[in-house]
C-alpha cells in the first residue's frame, strides 16, 4: 500500500513537469517553423533577385550587340534604337520610330545619308526630305505642302543655309525655281525651325 501510494505521488509530481516539457517543445517547434518560413521566403526572394540580375545581364549583352529596344507610349509601340558603349553610356543606335517618322542613328550620331519627315496629320504625304552629314543639313532639301506637292527647295552647306527657292510645278511635271531674297529666305527658315525639335542632334542654321 505504501509502495503504491509512493508511485502515485511520484506520478502526480511528474505530471506538471511533463506538461512543462511539452509546452517548451511546442514553443520551440513554433519558433523553428517560423524560422523555416523566413528562410523559405528569403530563398524565394533570392531566386527572384538572381533571375532579375540575369535578365539585366542578358539585356546588357543584347544592347552591346546593338539590339533595338521597344517602348510602349500611350498604348503605341515605338522602336527604340539604343546601344551600350564600352564606357557604359546608352546612346541612340539603329532605327528610332516616333509616330509617323523614323530616324536612323549610328552610335549616338545621326546616320549620314537621306532623311525624310512627314506630318502626323498627313502620314501618306512627304513633308521634308534632305541629306545629313556629320549631324548637319547638307545639300538639297525639298519641302512639300499637305497634298504632297513640291513647294520649296533649300540648299545647305555644312549645316548653313545657302539659298531658298520657291518651286513651280507645271502640268507636265516640269519644275522651275525662283530664288528668294535673303529676308524671305530667313523668314522661310524661321517658320520651320521647330520641325526638327525632336531631333536634338540635328544642326542647321540660316
Amino acid at each position: 500500500m505504501k509502495k503504491t501510494l509512493a508511485l502515485l505521488t511520484a506520478a502526480a509530481l511528474l505530471m506538471p513537469l511533463a506538461g512543462c516539457y511539452k509546452s517548451d517543445w511546442e514553443k520551440e517547434k513554433t519558433r523553428a517553423d517560423s524560422l523555416q518560413s523566413e528562410v523559405d521566403k528569403a530563398r524565394e526572394e533570392l531566386k527572384k533577385a538572381t533571375a532579375a540580375a540575369q535578365a539585366a545581364a542578358d539585356n546588357m549583352s543584347r544592347l552591346r550587340a546593338g539590339t533595338s529596344l521597344v517602348s510602349i507610349v500611350d498604348g503605341k509601340r515605338f522602336e527604340d534604337g539604343i546601344a551600350l558603349t564600352n564606357e557604359g553610356f546608352f546612346v541612340k543606335n539603329g532605327l528610332r520610330v516616333r509616330g509617323v517618322n523614323s530616324v536612323r542613328y549610328t552610335m549616338g550620331a545621326l546616320a549620314d545619308g537621306p532623311i525624310a519627315l512627314k506630318r502626323e496629320k498627313y502620314p501618306d504625304k512627304p513633308y521634308v526630305q534632305g541629306f545629313v552629314k556629320n549631324n548637319r543639313a547638307d545639300g538639297e532639301w525639298t519641302w512639300y505642302d499637305t497634298t504632297g506637292k513640291l513647294v520649296n527647295r533649300q540648299i545647305f552647306a555644312n549645316g548653313k543655309q545657302v539659298s531658298v527657292e520657291a518651286a513651280t510645278v507645271a502640268k507636265d511635271g516640269k519644275v522651275t525655281y525662283r530664288k528668294l531674297d535673303k529676308a524671305a529666305a530667313d523668314k522661310f527658315f524661321d517658320a520651320r525651325k521647330d520641325v526638327f525639335i525632336n531631333i536634338p542632334e540635328f544642326y542647321w542654321e540660316r
